[in-house]
C-alpha cells in the first residue's frame, strides 16, 4: 500500500482539534537556517565552555541538529552539537591538562521539549508577533524549546568522536569528562534557549482572527510521532528523517486530554519536499463547528414554502386560482442559524431535509341548484447534501425542491361537472467550491463557477389538467430565477467567510526560524483538512533571495463580495392566474334563487 493511501485513508488527529506535524528533516532545516543567519561570532558558531578545575572546550560549531526519540517515552529527543574544529582540555590529577582535537566530533544530549509562556509586552513577544504577521491581540505565546536543564549526562550511542575510542580512556579521564559534561550542561541550561517552535495561545480568540475564532489555538502540547513505513510491521526506530514532532492544539478554551499523546494512525509526513510538514484540522472542527453552520444559510435561501393560494369561483363555473409561495423564507424559521436548517451526517457526507409544508384554499359560488366549488392544495419539500472528495479539494453542495399544486373543481351548472388538475415543479441546484492555496501562502475556499450559460439552478415542471388555461411554464421559469437570484444576491457573506477564514491559519505557528506557508490542501477520507506546510526560512546572507516556486503560478486571493443579508419578503410570489372556462351555456343565467352562504361540499344540488 502506498504512502499516499496511509496519508489519505488512515490519518486521524483525534483527540485534538489541530495538529502541526514537523518532520525531523523540517526541524533540522530550520536549525540550519537559523545557524546560517547567525553572526560568525555568535554562540551558534563559537563554543567556549570552561568548568573551573575540570576542563574547557573551544570549538567552531556546525549547525545544531536533533534526533527525535520514538523508541520509548523518554527523552523527547537528542540534541546534537557538531564541532567543526577545536580543542577539548581536561584536568586529570596533577598532570598538565590533556588535550583532544574535537574536529568532526558530535556531542549528543538527551533532552526534553518544554513549553513556556511568552507574555504580551515583552520584546520577545513583539519579535514573534512581527514574524507571524498577525495583529497584536489578547493572546500569549507558547514557546517550545529544548530544555537541557533536564539532561544530566551525554548519550554515548548518538555521540561521535571520530577516531577516538573514548571507552579505552582511563577511568580518571572518563570520570573527568563526565564532570565536564555536567558543568557544560549547567551552563547551557542557564544560557540562551534553542527554540523549536512557537504557537499562539489565545485568551480571546476573536481578537486574532475575527472570521474564524474557533480556529485559534488556546492550548499547545507536544509529542513525538514515529515513522512506520507503509505496509510494514516494523517497530518505531530513532533515526529516520520522517519521525516527527507534533504540536497538539486545542481551541475554544477546551482543556487538552489527559494523559496527552497522539495515538498512531497514518503517515502525516515524509521526507519528500511536499510532505515534510503537515497541518491537520479535525473534521469535527472544520465541518461540524464551522463549515456546516455556515452553509446552513444556503438551506435557508433555497427552501420553498407554500403560502395560502389565491382561489376565486364564479356562479357560471368559471374561476381563477394562483399558486403562492416563498423561496428563501420560512415564517416559522426565519433565521438561518435556526437548528431547523442544521445538516446531519450521513453515509457519504451531510444531508438536510425540510419538513413537508402544506397550504390550501377554497372558494364557492352557490346559487341554489347551480353551484361552483374550487379547492386548491399546495405542498413543498426541500433538501440538500454536501459532499467532499477524499484526496482532493472539491466541496459540492446540491439540493432539490419539489412544489406541488393540486386543483379540484366540482359543481352543477345546467348539469354536473368536475375538473381536476395536478402540477409539480422540481428545482435542482448545485454550488461547487474548491479548497486551495493562494499566492500569499494561505488558504481560501472559493466558489467555482459553472461554464458560461449554465445556471446554478434549473427547474422542470409537469402536470395534467382538464382544459384549464394554466401558464405553468411561467412558474417553472420563476422558480429557477428566484433561486439563482438568491445565490447571486445573498451568498456574499458566505463566500467571504469561505475565502478568508483560513487565510491566516499558517501564521498562528512558527518554526524555529522563518515562517510556514501552506500548499497542497486536501481532505483525507475522514474529512479532516490536511495541508502541507512549506518551510519558508529567512534567506541566509550567502544565498540569493528566493520565493518558493510553487507560489508563482497560484491565483491571487479573491476580492470580497458584496454581502446583502436576506430580509423577509413583503409578500409571497404570485404569478398569472390559472383560469377555468365558463361551464354555463352562453347567455344563460342562474336560477332566480337566493344565494346560499357557504360552499357545497358533497356535490349535490340544493332543492
Amino acid at each position: 500500500m502506498s504512502h499516499l493511501a496511509f496519508f489519505f485513508d488512515y490519518t486521524n488527529p483525534e483527540p485534538y482539534h489541530q495538529l502541526v506535524v514537523q518532520s525531523q528533516k523540517m526541524i533540522n532545516a530550520a536549525f540550519w537556517n537559523m545557524w546560517m543567519l547567525a553572526d560568525d561570532q555568535s554562540p551558534m558558531h563559537r563554543l567556549t565552555v570552561s568548568v573551573p578545575g575540570v576542563g574547557s572546550i573551544e570549538s567552531k560549531l556546525g549547525e545544531p541538529t536533533i534526533k527525535l526519540h520514538v523508541e520509548s517515552n523518554s527523552p523527547t529527543l537528542y540534541y546534537l552539537v557538531k564541532c567543526h574544529s577545536g580543542t577539548l582540555k581536561l584536568v586529570v590529577g596533577n598532570d598538565a591538562p590533556k588535550s583532544w582535537d574535537v574536529s568532526d566530533w558530535v556531542f549528543a544530549f538527551p533532552v526534553t521539549v518544554t513549553n513556556d509562556t511568552v507574555p504580551p509586552g515583552t520584546q520577545k513577544y513583539r519579535e514573534y508577533v512581527d514574524r507571524m504577521g498577525v495583529r497584536p491581540g489578547d493572546f500569549s505565546l507558547a514557546e517550545l524549546f529544548i530544555d537541557v536543564s533536564q539532561a544530566t549526562t551525554w548519550d554515548r550511542k548518538n555521540s561521535y568522536f571520530k577516531d577516538e575510542d573514548w571507552q579505552s580512556q582511563s577511568t580518571d579521564v572518563q570520570g573527568r569528562f563526565e564532570d565536564f559534561i555536567r558543568g557544560w550542561l549547567q551552563q547551557m541550561a542557564d544560557g540562551e534557549r534553542t527554540v523549536i517552535g512557537v504557537s499562539i495561545e489565545a485568551h480571546r480568540p476573536d481578537s486574532i482572527n475575527h472570521n474564524a475564532p474557533t480556529f485559534v489555538p488556546t492550548s499547545c502540547e507536544t509529542a513525538v510521532y514515529p515513522w512506520i513505513a507503509p505496509a510494514t510491521s516494523r517497530d518505531p526506530s530513532d533515526g529516520p528523517d520522517e519521525n516527527a514532532l507534533c504540536l497538539l492544539l486545542m481551541t475554544d478554551k477546551i482543556p487538552p486530554p489527559s494523559p496527552s499523546g497522539l495515538p498512531y494512525s497514518g503517515t502525516f509526513v515524509d521526507a519528500t519536499d511536499n510532505h515534510q510538514g503537515t497541518f491537520c484540522m479535525n473534521k469535527a472542527q472544520f465541518w461540524d463547528s464551522w463549515l456546516l453552520p455556515l452553509l446552513q444559510e444556503i438551506n435557508a435561501m433555497t427552501e420553498v414554502y407554500p403560502a395560502k393560494p389565491y382561489v376565486d369561483a364564479n356562479w357560471d363555473g368559471s374561476g381563477v386560482v394562483g399558486p403562492r409561495y416563498y423561496i428563501g423564507y420560512n415564517p416559522d424559521h426565519q433565521s438561518s442559524t435556526d437548528p431547523y436548517f442544521r445538516f446531519s451526517e450521513g453515509w457519504e457526507g451531510w444531508n438536510w431535509s425540510s419538513q413537508r409544508h402544506e397550504s390550501s384554499g377554497e372558494a364557492s359560488s352557490d346559487w341554489g341548484s347551480w353551484w361552483n366549488h374550487i379547492r386548491v392544495n399546495e405542498s413543498a419539500t426541500s433538501s440538500s447534501c454536501i459532499r467532499f472528495m477524499p484526496g482532493g479539494q472539491a466541496i459540492t453542495i446540491s439540493g432539490r425542491s419539489d412544489f406541488h399544486f393540486d386543483v379540484l373543481q366540482t359543481g352543477v351548472v345546467s348539469g354536473p361537472f368536475k375538473t381536476e388538475a395536478h402540477y409539480t415543479v422540481t428545482s435542482n441546484w448545485h454550488l461547487n467550491f474548491a479548497l486551495g492555496v493562494v499566492s500569499d501562502g494561505g488558504l481560501q475556499i472559493a466558489r467555482i463557477d459553472d461554464p458560461d450559460g449554465t445556471p446554478a439552478c434549473t427547474s422542470t415542471g409537469y402536470g395534467y389538467d382538464e382544459g384549464i388555461d394554466a401558464p405553468w411554464e411561467d412558474y417553472v421559469r420563476k422558480f429557477s430565477e428566484i433561486i439563482n437570484q438568491n445565490f447571486e444576491r445573498h451568498l456574499g457573506a458566505v463566500l467571504n467567510s469561505l475565502q478568508n477564514a483560513l487565510a491566516d491559519q499558517h501564521k498562528l505557528f512558527l518554526p524555529a526560524s522563518g515562517t510556514f506557508l501552506m500548499r497542497d490542501a486536501l481532505f483525507n477520507t475522514r474529512g479532516d483538512l490536511m495541508v502541507s506546510l512549506f518551510y519558508n526560512g529567512a534567506e541566509p546572507p550567502s544565498t540569493a533571495p528566493r520565493r518558493p516556486g510553487y507560489l508563482h503560478g497560484l491565483p491571487e486571493r479573491l476580492p470580497l463580495h458584496k454581502a446583502v443579508p436576506r430580509v423577509p419578503p413583503h409578500k409571497p410570489f404570485e404569478g398569472p392566474g390559472f383560469k377555468f372556462p365558463r361551464q354555463a351555456p352562453a347567455g344563460e343565467k342562474p336560477p332566480a334563487a337566493e344565494k346560499s352562504s357557504g360552499p357545497r361540499m358533497d356535490g349535490s344540488a340544493q332543492e
